[in-house]
């Protein structure tokens, strides 16, 4: 079994876990608070308890953090797709004409095939050195939103906890990993088009979509156990 679907796997079995918890959470919940009212277990069977699930589950599920994940997933798919990832892995300066996607003017030249790899060794070194003077002043602009005078994103008093940074930052920082991938991608000819671009975040969501889906099912089993127990949820 590869790492993937061993991955997938363990993802399966939390999933079926989380689900099986909830109805045992559910059913436990309406015995104990129908033999024991007085015990403080809050049933999902009860009038209260099944308008908390049905209205608050949207809620529960379009918390942060899985917003964050979508970020993420969107961020992965445009920095694989753009061969940024590879790039920053391994700088090769040389690399064989097949292991290379040529732009359409180079295949149809008549250039030796010495000539072929210098010139693509020569543009992904342009392409790298526009992506990191891109990364630079992206970073530069952040810290000035943070640490500078205005600091912006930070909260009344200056501090991360509560700030507008501390609730966005993952989608942040992932919103600039994409601009920067997209310069890249389009720097080495990986990206020519809007609909390229677009296919790259679907990768990125499809490479994500176990994980996300098992985030369904055990924030769902997590807040209901949660409300069961008197504990506040959102």
């Amino acid at each position: 079994m590869t790492a993937k679907r061993y991955i997938h796997a363990c993802l399966a079995w939390l999933v079926l876990i989380s689900v099986a918890v909830q109805l045992l959470t559910v059913i436990s919940s309406w015995l104990v608070n129908v033999l024991f009212p007085e015990s403080g277990v809050q049933s999902l069977l009860a009038q209260e308890g099944i308008r908390w699930l049905v209205g608050q589950m949207p809620g529960i599920l379009s918390a942060n953090f899985l917003l964050s994940l979508l970020y993420l997933s969107l961020a992965f798919g445009l920095t694989h797709r753009s061969g940024l990832l590879s790039s920053i892995r391994k700088r090769r300066n040389t690399e064989t004409a097949s292991e290379i996607k040529l732009s359409d003017n180079i295949a149809d030249s008549n250039l030796l095939p010495d000539d072929i790899k210098q010139s693509y060794a020569y543009s992904r070194r342009i392409a790298f050195q526009i992506t990191l003077l891109t990364a630079t002043v992206s970073i530069a602009l952040l810290l000035f939103l943070i640490i500078g005078p205005e600091t912006v994103l930070l909260s009344s008093t200056g501090t991360f906890s509560g700030s507008s940074l501390s609730v966005g930052f993952v989608p942040l920082v992932s919103s600039v990993v994409m601009f920067i991938a997209v310069v890249y991608g389009a720097c080495v000819a990986r990206f020519r088009t809007l609909l390229s671009v677009f296919d790259a975040m679907i990768y990125g969501v499809c490479q994500f979509a176990p994980l996300l889906a098992a985030y369904v099912f055990i924030a769902q089993c997590y807040y209901s156990v949660m409300y069961v127990l008197g504990y506040v949820v959102p």
